[in-house]
């Protein structure tokens, strides 16, 4: 059977001897950088570290009731699909047709998993629902070239030699300069580029790449690189996927480690992050894991690591699992990501772009206004939600002061009620997240 790796370029600490289990090209990238460059594992090191102290300066700034975004509605990110495959492979995915099929169904995936509106969510178990964080970003493929001028979001080479890539360890690089048989990538300051390819490594299949920002990696190397078997979503039976992974969650992790996550596992060859040489994701809300997870595990499932109830996360996004198996980034995880889109920091300069992009239309924003109901207004500091759709989940509640700074958030409100005598007097919107959409409000604070 062809195993599936998923790899990622910063997960440097793996043991060789895992190959086994889908994880080598890690350590195979950074031997490789360390060769060209031999300050690469420590800067890594560093750009780990200061990964994590945006991440709690991101925390620290949302209890001062203030945010490291630069506008108090959802960042957009263009992002642009280089294909990169022979008449064959394209012939498997139905064309240029099917390309734009995969390409609009994979954008809807991605930022339904960003934004909280994935319906599985409804599958985290009680002991981590508390956990589940709406990251709050969205992609939207490029409508103009770096030119200015138009675009469909993608262009297309058909590959002749390679029409397979297998320098992993060097992030697929050899797809993304045209003289080298791929595409040359567009200005990564502006769009997130991502590469849809054949990759293998011997004769397993990778499912993904990616080269995060920063001065470790080559700056054409920077993007992702997704296996084209593991993009967009099914629509139908005969549609050509790799086996159970045919929802989009590929993209959904990979892009995870853009933004500087790490597998939950920590990718330390089987150890416990108390172990002698042990590591761990970093993450505070995640437990500890020893290992990888496959398939579709039941909940709740231990490892060496986590031996007691609630046990291993199995279904988050920086797992291995199938892709109908993982549904959740956590609210700490979601800070490492919301850290590296704040100001100054490595993936700042995408969010400030939104005109080059165009946000799939499946996240409306509900104009009409008799579907919600927030009374009293003005308000002396307590307001009432009510919606009047049986059929609608508020999923987060976010109040924007007129600076468009997010002072408030409240993820899975168990309750319609909002407290906001905290803030002071003036002029706010309340911007209501449904899995169907988002509904703004403007309120005064009396």
């Amino acid at each position: 059977m062809t195993k599936i790796i998923c790899v990622t370029v910063f997960s440097f600490l793996l043991s060789i001897s895992s190959f086994a289990q889908r994880n080598c090209g890690q350590q195979i990238y950074l031997e490789q950088l360390q060769i060209t460059h031999p300050e690469t594992k420590s800067q890594i090191i560093e750009q780990r570290k200061q990964a994590q102290l945006a991440a709690e300066q991101y925390k620290e700034s949302l209890k001062m009731a203030s945010t490291m975004k630069t506008t108090g509605t959802t960042v957009t990110i263009p992002v642009v699909f280089h294909i990169v495959l022979d008449n064959t492979q394209i012939a498997s995915i139905g064309g240029t047709a099917g390309i734009e099929d995969r390409i609009n169904t994979q954008l809807i995936s991605l930022n339904k998993d960003y934004n909280g509106l994935n319906a599985d969510k409804s599958k985290i178990p009680a002991a981590w629902a508390s956990l589940y964080a709406n990251v709050g970003i969205q992609f939207g493929l490029a409508v103009k070239k770096p030119d200015g001028t138009s675009t469909p979001g993608y262009d297309i080479r058909y590959a002749t030699t390679p029409s397979t890539f297998t320098d992993v360890g060097s992030g697929c690089s050899s797809a993304k300069t045209y003289a080298s048989g791929g595409l040359d990538p567009w200005d990564n300051t502006k769009y997130l580029n991502i590469w849809v390819v054949n990759m293998k490594y011997g004769s397993s299949t990778v499912l993904g790449v990616t080269a995060p920002p920063g001065s470790s990696f080559p700056s054409a190397e920077k993007g992702i690189a997704l296996y084209y078997l593991a993009f967009g979503t099914r629509t139908s039976a005969s549609e050509a996927f790799e086996y159970n992974i045919d929802q989009g969650r590929t993209l959904t992790h990979e892009m995870g480690h853009y933004f500087y996550l790490w597998h939950t596992w920590g990718d330390d060859g089987g150890l416990c992050p108390s172990d002698p040489g042990g590591d761990d994701d970093g993450i505070a809300d995640t437990p500890p894991e020893a290992d990888a997870k496959y398939h579709s595990p039941t909940y709740p499932l231990y490892d060496a690591c986590s031996t007691t109830s609630p046990g291993v996360m199995f279904m988050n996004y920086m797992e291995y699992t199938d892709d109908t198996a993982m549904y959740m980034f956590t609210k700490d995880q979601s800070a490492v990501i919301n850290g590296q889109i704040a100001l100054l920091s490595n993936s700042y300069s995408l969010t400030q772009h939104p005109e080059l992009a165009k946000v799939p239309t499946y996240i409306p924003t509900i104009g009409l206004s008799e579907q919600i109901n927030i009374y009293p207004n003005p308000t002396t500091g307590v307001l009432s939600i009510k919606f009047n759709s049986d059929s609608n989940v508020l999923t987060d509640i976010n109040i924007i002061n007129l600076l468009g700074q997010r002072v408030l958030n409240i993820s899975n409100p168990q309750s319609n009620i909002i407290d906001l005598s905290s803030l002071s007097k003036g002029i706010y919107m309340v911007q209501c997240q449904f899995n169907t959409g988002t509904i703004t409000k403007k309120i005064v604070i009396q």
